[in-house]
C-alpha cells in the first residue's frame, strides 16, 4: 500500500499519476467521476439482472422484477453503459478546449 498512500495511511497521496483507478487519456482521478461511479453501478446491476434470469435465480427480494427480467437488466446494462461512455466523451471534448 506504500506505493498508493504517503508516510500514513491516512493521508492520500497528493500525485495520483501512477494511481491503477486513474482513468486512461483523461487528467481526471476515479474520485471526483461520479457520474461515472453511477454507470458503473447500473451496469453492474443490469449484468447481475441478466446473469440471475439467465441461471434461474430468483431471489424472493428480487421478486417485483421476475416479469420485467431479462428486458430491465439489458436497458440498466445499456443505460450504464451510455452514461459512461457520454460522461468520458464529454471530459474528453473539455480537454480539447483547455
Amino acid at each position: 500500500m506504500q506505493a498508493l498512500w504517503g508516510a500514513s495511511d491516512n493521508e492520500p497521496r497528493a500525485n495520483c499519476a501512477n494511481c491503477p483507478a486513474q482513468l486512461p487519456g483523461t487528467g481526471a482521478n476515479h474520485d471526483n467521476r461520479p457520474v461515472v461511479r453511477f454507470g458503473c453501478w447500473l451496469t453492474l446491476f443490469g449484468v447481475g439482472f441478466v446473469i440471475l434470469d439467465v441461471t434461474g435465480t430468483h431471489p424472493a427480494a428480487l421478486s417485483w422484477v421476475d416479469d420485467r427480467q431479462p428486458g430491465l437488466g439489458v436497458v440498466c446494462t445499456l443505460l450504464g453503459l451510455t452514461v459512461i461512455a457520454a460522461d468520458l466523451i464529454t471530459d474528453r471534448f473539455d480537454d480539447d478546449e483547455h
